[in-house]
């Protein structure tokens, strides 16, 4: 009897060592999931410090603060629940510009994962090459994120939650004799939660290419071709991706060259009503002149905001709908004596308070990112691209992301 009891005990004391052994940590209050995000503010070596840490947490993030235990020598005090890592950086980013936090990284089950707000993905030339580099918000720094021998990055899709990516690729492309040419194109899909990009899509070659998120979970690469039997006829291959990189059927068009001409890339139209549907931006032309008008819907009100020579050529709003970014661009006129370089204006406004707040002026702006409280935009400087970063809730322009050769959000400028 001794013996067997002696036995039960030893087997007791076992489940409970594998028992604690699987499972990791454990958070006080309610457990935040296992396919959550939180955001990690502070790392102690006991309780009660990491308890009194928590108490001292501003009102504003108080209610989502647990503690973490990972072992009798570690807990963290952590902010929970987000859906996305994007989402949580961008609070936590919002709580450390207002001083309510001094650190922080993004955590998921228990581990350190990207931070899908703070690290920007932008395209620029590395080793003679157009490849996908890395901005950090926090640090400033830069650092070469995707870069393949034999692929020059063309275009840089990110999907709209940041989880992840779409990198599409050619061995080379440019012009020969006139015509365009782009050699064995590559789509590769990024996953940043789990760090790994696979290749989706050997579309071989074209002589035109562009890509598009067509909804928030399709995103599409056109490839053209001219028919090596009848030169009339054009050939459009759509090539559709969910938004986790899987390749969905293929779909082709054909045209007729003389008949309907070339077929042309989707223009991105200008979004002039809000995401809250509380705003609508209306132009008015009058002669040489554009009006800009700002109308609030449930106040039954519009006012004139700006006015400018030049038309409206994107407009994107934030992702309260409170801010309204609009590009404006002059027109190009050929003169055989003279040449006319394209210039523009960016116009920052703020909706509820029904005014322009900044204006940047230069050769010309292109692609605008709205991220939380930033706007990204290609911008050039004399003949070198570059990236501005503006925070528009502060009315401060943050930093300006330069690199020799010159860079873009989504696609190096041809």
């Amino acid at each position: 009897m001794v013996l067997r009891k002696s036995v039960l005990i030893c087997l007791s004391t076992i489940g409970l060592i594998l028992s604690s052994g699987c499972k990791e940590s454990q958070f006080d209050g309610e457990d935040p999931g296992n396919d959550t995000y939180s955001i990690e503010i502070g790392e102690f070596t006991s309780l009660n410090n990491a308890k009194s840490y928590r108490l001292q947490l501003d009102k504003k993030i108080a209610e989502q603060g647990r503690i973490q235990k990972v072992n009798d020598r570690l807990y963290r005090v952590m902010l929970v629940k987000y859906r996305t890592s994007f989402e949580a950086g961008k609070d936590a980013y919002r709580f450390y510009r207002d001083s309510l936090i001094e650190s922080y990284s993004i955590f998921r089950n228990g581990k350190e994962t990207v931070d899908e707000f703070r690290n920007i993905l932008f395209t620029a030339n590395y080793d003679g090459r157009p490849s996908v580099y890395s901005f950090d918000l926090l640090t400033k720094r830069m650092k070469v994120f995707w870069s393949r021998w034999g692929n020059e990055v063309i275009s840089l899709n990110n999907s709209k939650d940041r989880r992840g990516a779409f990198i599409t690729s050619a061995l080379s492309f440019g012009k020969r004799g006139g015509l365009s040419y782009i050699l064995d194109v590559h789509v590769y899909y990024l996953n940043r939660d789990a760090d790994y990009t696979e290749e989706v899509g050997d579309l071989g070659d074209g002589t035109q290419l562009y890509t598009y998120w067509e909804k928030e979970d399709t995103f599409k690469v056109n490839i053209t071709t001219i028919d090596s039997i009848n030169s009339r006829t054009i050939r459009q291959e759509i090539y559709p991706f969910s938004s986790f990189g899987k390749a969905e059927k293929t779909r082709v068009r054909n045209f007729d060259l003389l008949k309907e001409g070339f077929p042309s890339s989707p223009k991105r139209n200008p979004v002039l009503i809000s995401p809250n549907n509380r705003f609508q931006l209306r132009q008015v032309i009058s002669g040489i002149n554009n009006y800009l008008y700002l109308k609030d819907v449930p106040e039954k009100s519009e006012e004139l905001i700006s006015s400018s020579k030049r038309k409206i050529s994107d407009a994107r709003w934030s992702d309260d709908g409170n801010y309204l970014f609009v590009i404006t661009e002059n027109k190009i006129t050929a003169r055989p004596s003279k040449k006319t370089e394209p210039t523009g204006e960016l116009i920052v406004i703020d909706a509820k308070q029904k005014k322009r707040v900044m204006t940047f002026g230069g050769f010309r702006f292109a692609n605008l990112l709205v991220q939380g409280n930033f706007l990204f935009f290609d911008k050039r400087l004399n003949e070198i691209s570059q990236i501005g970063i503006y925070d528009f809730e502060l009315n401060k322009f943050y930093h300006t992301i330069s690199i020799p050769g010159g860079c873009g959000l989504f696609n190096m400028p041809m």
